[in-house]
């Protein structure tokens, strides 16, 4: 008997959802059409009523039909086989996973990509190698958080073959760096005191078609962090969810203007602000000490001073800033076009 193209339903002539009367009912015909009795002319007669016998064992007993039915097992030396298969490949399966890190710009994150790509595959134990071409697609439906896996395209080792794992290194752009952490997007956008202060509308390039305006209207504090909700890179989320992750901006408020002598004045009306009165003697003693005052080098420290400062006199600040600053600090908005969407910062 040919076990590997053994189908006991195919000897019966029977169909796979046949009932136990069925398989009965069909064994009887057959086994008395083909009894050797009645076929002693015939040489495959006994072949085919041993055949007939067979399949209705293995279909009436639920264990070895249900073997059959999930793996064309038709005896337990053959399953005891296949678990040893199937252990020894998943022992090997990891040690056989070939892992590539591919860079990709921040524009083929966004909008998506096909590109082909060469690689070796290496054989265990072997000098042999083999050159696969590897044609690697990014859409909408492709998390860029996860690992691509191409099944058996990885190490091989005698008859087994491990999967090819492509992990996706998105580098930064003019506008975007990477938050490897949660997958955002980081962008630092400069802006004036008045727009820190008077609020802004700013537009940020997204993808190839689209751009993000934002609008804000509130105070920006210094080296705050907001964050513009799932309009980020497409990801898979711990529940196996494709979403978008979120972009975070970080706004470098520019002190420039506040260098000029005449600018300094009118903050100071602003603010109420009344100079240090100290004596001349006073100001030796300090200067003795040889101490310099030089800005940190970390481009994320708070400015707690300034922002004290401000929250102390905002209500004269809506009152006359307006006149006295709109010269220095106002800028004009930019405009929206097609593509464009507004997002207000969170």
């Amino acid at each position: 008997m040919n076990k590997d193209k053994f189908n006991p339903y195919d000897v019966l002539n029977i169909d796979k959802n046949a009932s136990q009367a069925e398989i009965e009912k069909a064994y009887k015909k057959l086994a008395l059409k083909h009894h050797p009795d009645k076929n002693k002319d015939d040489d495959n007669s006994t072949k085919k009523f041993q055949e007939l016998g067979k399949a209705k064992e293995i279909l009436l007993n639920p264990e070895s039909r249900k073997l059959y039915d999930n793996h064309c097992i038709i005896d337990e030396s053959d399953y005891h086989q296949m678990q040893e298969k199937m252990f020894k490949e998943m022992i090997f399966k990891e040690k056989l996973k070939e892992v590539i890190k591919i860079k990709i710009t921040m524009e083929e994150a966004l909008n998506g990509f096909t590109k082909e790509i060469k690689i070796k595959r290496k054989t265990i134990n072997s000098f042999i190698s083999e050159d696969l071409d590897i044609k690697i697609e990014v859409n909408s439906q492709t998390p860029l958080n996860k690992p691509i896996i191409f099944q058996s395209m990885g190490k091989k080792y005698e008859d087994m073959t491990g999967d090819l794992y492509i992990i996706l290194d998105v580098m930064s752009n003019k506008t975007f760096k990477l938050n490897h952490t949660n997958f955002n997007l980081i962008t630092r956008q400069k802006i004036s005191i008045g727009q820190s202060l008077c609020g802004f509308i700013m537009n940020i390039p997204l993808k190839m078609d689209q751009s993000i305006v934002i609008k804000q209207d509130d105070i920006i504090k210094p080296d705050s962090i907001y964050e513009i909700k799932e309009k980020g890179l497409l990801i898979m989320n711990d529940h196996d969810e494709l979403i978008y992750s979120n972009i975070e901006v970080l706004f470098d408020i520019q002190y420039d203007s506040l260098k000029s002598k005449d600018t300094i004045h009118k903050l100071k009306k602003v603010f109420n602000h009344k100079d240090i009165d100290i004596s001349d003697n006073e100001l030796k003693n300090l200067c003795k000490l040889d101490i310099k005052i030089e800005p940190s080098s970390d481009e994320f420290e708070q400015y707690d001073k300034f922002e004290n400062m401000f929250s102390n006199n905002i209500n004269n600040l809506e009152d006359h800033l307006e006149d006295h600053l709109e010269d220095h600090f106002r800028n004009s908005p930019f405009g929206m076009s097609n593509g464009q969407q507004e997002c207000h910062m969170q």
